[in-house]
């Protein structure tokens, strides 16, 4: 999968988006806090070695995301990849 196809995969999962017309919607670009939104909504719930896990994935998100004032389009490939691998978990 390409680096963009991964990039329009994370923004319908994980932006926000406006409503243009019916049937049209427009995509912000996915910042730090949305993908912490997204994880803390997949796994907040959980307890014992599940919620290390969780732990686990905002550790390597803070470590790969470079720059937090820059959205994900401005971040490494390897951190785009892991954004991207936490959809398909």
């Amino acid at each position: 999968m390409t680096k963009e196809e991964m990039l329009n995969t994370i923004r319908v999962e994980m932006s926000k988006k406006s409503h243009i017309r019916s049937d049209y919607y427009m995509y912000q670009e996915t910042l730090i806090g949305d993908v912490l939104e997204y994880i803390d909504s997949l796994e907040t719930w959980l307890d014992g070695k599940d919620k290390a896990q969780w732990r686990q994935n905002v550790f390597w998100l803070l470590l790969l995301w470079k720059n937090r004032r820059l959205d994900l389009t401005e971040q490494s490939d390897e951190c785009i990849e892991f954004v991207y691998n936490l959809i398909k978990k």
